[in-house]
């Protein structure tokens, strides 16, 4: 198995809506009315704590603990190591958990 490059480490938050097998638009439709909040000024925290279905970091604004490289699942960690500035969100995007939409925190870098 290949090793991937370490790229540092970041600190991110998230929110995630579940898809829901019986409704096949629910998530990404609800996904991408978080966005167009978070767009408009929303607070990620507050919404965060209030719509994603990831329990465990919901209650803290959707905010996990820091990572590097090979923790976490491939699109997801691609999306938070291309963050420029801390408080930058992303569009939502989908992974066999649902949909994200991820907000860097901080950023260490390796050299």
């Amino acid at each position: 198995m290949a090793k991937r490059k370490s790229q540092g480490e970041v600190e991110v938050a998230h929110i995630m809506v579940k898809n829901d097998s019986s409704n096949s638009t629910y998530a990404k439709d609800k996904i991408f009315d978080i966005y167009n909040k978070l767009s408009q000024g929303a607070d990620f925290s507050k919404i965060g704590q209030e719509h994603s279905d990831d329990l465990s970091s919901a209650k803290k604004g959707g905010k996990l603990p820091k990572f590097g490289t090979g923790r976490m699942i491939k699109p997801f960690e691609d999306i938070a190591f291309d963050f420029e500035n801390e408080g930058d969100f992303s569009e939502p995007f989908e992974t066999s958990y649902g949909w994200h939409i991820l907000k860097l925190i901080k950023k260490w870098c390796r050299i």
